[in-house]
């Protein structure tokens, strides 16, 4: 006698899974290719896929993704039409944003368009994607030491020969503004933050300018107190090795004043004392990993967890010329197989090498400006930099000793 329909299923659903898996089977082994045929039509109309972040709350999807690359909301954004609608809010994408800027950027009001044209120039940051080079239309008088050179946001301070001024050039506007100490003293050192720049003399003096070029403050240290130069919204900080103890001081703007701090630590050998370096998003002394990379050919910089590197390397079988490359290295913690290929800048015979290797990087989120041999190459990210179209004899003639840019095109490299 036949089982009625209900009562086969009943039977089933009482099974242990090992039992019911074995009934399939065996009915499985007795179907009909018409019974074959219903069972597909079945199993294509079912759906396998549970999403489990579409029922969740929307507070915890925010937390969850909280711990994600900045990136990664937008690139999830195709997965489904919930996660679209979850992964647009603003509530997600602002707190990755502001702590990637550790809080300085301005995001209150911002829309989902603005958030995301953020996070996609810091994407291209991290992933070495730039959106043009362009270089210094003529020869700027390099020196070798990166002390003469800052970075900060779209400003570029240099400090040209014959280093008894400083320049302030706006990388994305092209206005430029200069500095120079009483008596015009030689600068030795530059620093500078969003709000100061700091210039150190021969003589110990430091010298406080704005990015107007006014002069708001100088003040001297004792010799073994300019190791170590660095600055800080409104802060400067200077320090040594005195007496085997590590001296800082560090001096404020607003007030005009200064204080000594003392740190009691057993002696450091020179070479270990030369290594420190101020990194001023950690804010602490520290012997960053990638040290070791640089060297008179090869000079390597980071910001926060992203890796770039500019070089000399050798060509030909006799050696016979050198090239210039720059190249993202990748992210801490990523594989550095995934980093696109190097970028050569130009290519140079031997003769050219006779005043030296003139090499220095500075980078932030939105430029990369390399210093290589007597021109400036600055790779952005964020904006395109100001540059000229004027013929470089006219540059010459009409801005002498005036940083231009013109659009550059890299060898071995089609934008």
């Amino acid at each position: 006698m036949a089982m009625a329909a209900p009562a086969f299923v009943d039977a089933f659903l009482l099974q242990t899974p090992h039992a019911r898996r074995a009934a399939l089977a065996a009915l499985a082994a007795h179907f009909s290719p018409d019974e074959w045929r219903q069972l597909k039509a079945l199993a294509d109309a079912k759906t396998l896929q549970f999403d489990i972040v579409a029922g969740l709350p929307p507070e915890l999807v925010f937390h969850i993704f909280s711990f994600l690359d900045i990136s990664t909301p937008f690139r999830l954004q195709a997965v489904s039409r919930r996660w679209c609608s979850l992964l647009r809010c603003t509530d997600i994408l602002k707190p990755k944003l502001k702590t990637w800027y550790d809080g300085t950027i301005a995001l209150d009001d911002a829309s989902y368009e603005d958030c995301l044209r953020t996070a996609q120039s810091i994407h291209r940051f991290r992933t070495g994607n730039f959106i043009q080079v362009a270089a210094s239309a003529t020869s700027v008088g390099l020196v070798p030491s990166p002390g003469n050179h800052v970075l900060v946001e779209d400003f570029l301070v240099d400090n040209p020969e014959p280093h008894r001024q400083v320049r302030v050039t706006n990388l994305l506007s092209g206005e430029e503004t200069r500095a120079a100490t009483p008596g015009r003293e030689e600068i030795v050192f530059v620093a500078a933050s969003i709000q100061l720049i700091a210039c150190w003399t021969g003589t110990q003096t430091c010298h406080v300018f704005d990015f107007s070029g006014a002069l708001k403050a100088r003040f001297r240290l004792p010799p073994f107190m300019s190791r170590f130069k660095a600055c800080r919204e409104r802060t400067i900080i200077c320090g040594g090795i005195s007496q085997q103890h590590i001296e800082l001081y560090l001096w404020d703007l607003d007030s005009q004043k200064g204080k000594t701090l003392r740190l009691d630590q057993p002696p450091f050998e020179s070479a270990i004392a030369d290594s420190f370096h101020f990194d001023e998003n950690l804010q602490i002394f520290s012997e960053p990993e990638r040290l070791a990379l640089c060297s008179e050919d090869i000079k390597s910089a980071w910001w926060k967890d992203t890796f770039y590197q500019v070089g000399f390397g050798w060509e030909g079988e006799t050696e016979s010329r050198v090239r210039i490359y720059f190249k993202h290295l990748g992210v801490s913690g990523q594989d550095s197989h995934r980093a696109p290929p190097s970028v050569v800048l130009e290519r140079y015979g031997l003769d050219s090498l006779a005043g030296g290797m003139h090499l220095w990087l500075l980078l932030n989120d939105k430029f990369a400006v390399v210093g290589a041999m007597d021109r400036i190459y600055v790779f952005s990210f964020v904006a395109k930099a100001k540059t000229t179209d004027s013929a470089i004899e006219h540059v010459e003639r009409e801005n002498e000793g005036k940083l231009l840019l013109r659009r550059w095109m890299p060898e071995d490299l089609a934008i």
